[in-house]
């Protein structure tokens, strides 16, 4: 027989679940876009609305259990994820060096447009999530 802890908190497992799957979504992502856009030859700025789409819609499911806040700090984390491992696979693979090679205002601007577009795509993804209301998951 097996018994539920009150003490545990299944909405913020289940969020914390969807925020790691979020953050292993945008790296392979990543991963599978670069050996993309280098084995086709295509602009590796093109995945930008794929990683947006991700992100809101973690921003989404997390508003959706917790609250609007929540969502956006999720989309935030994929966007740091995003900046960071993603942007290393990347350059690994090919498609992620910049062309004028790295510099400190190349990591600045690289940075800045992650965290501004995933705050954009997270607060519009978490806004519709959190419309859904944490109700409609009873």
């Amino acid at each position: 027989m097996t018994t539920t802890n009150p003490d545990v908190n299944q909405t913020g497992a289940s969020v914390g679940r969807i925020v790691l799957g979020g953050m292993l979504g945008v790296f392979v992502f990543d991963a599978v876009g670069s050996f993309a856009a280098k084995g086709l030859g295509f602009a590796y700025s093109l995945l930008i609305p794929g990683s947006l789409l991700i992100y809101g819609t973690v921003a989404a499911m997390v508003a959706r259990r917790r609250d609007w806040a929540m969502g956006l700090l999720a989309a935030t984390l994929l966007a740091l994820t995003d900046v960071t491992l993603g942007w290393a696979v990347s350059w690994l693979i090919g498609p992620g060096k910049p062309e004028s090679g790295l510099t400190p205002m190349t990591v600045v601007g690289g940075g800045m447009a992650a965290f501004v577009l995933g705050g954009l795509a997270g607060g519009v993804g978490a806004w519709i999530g959190a419309r859904k209301g944490r109700a409609s998951l009873l």
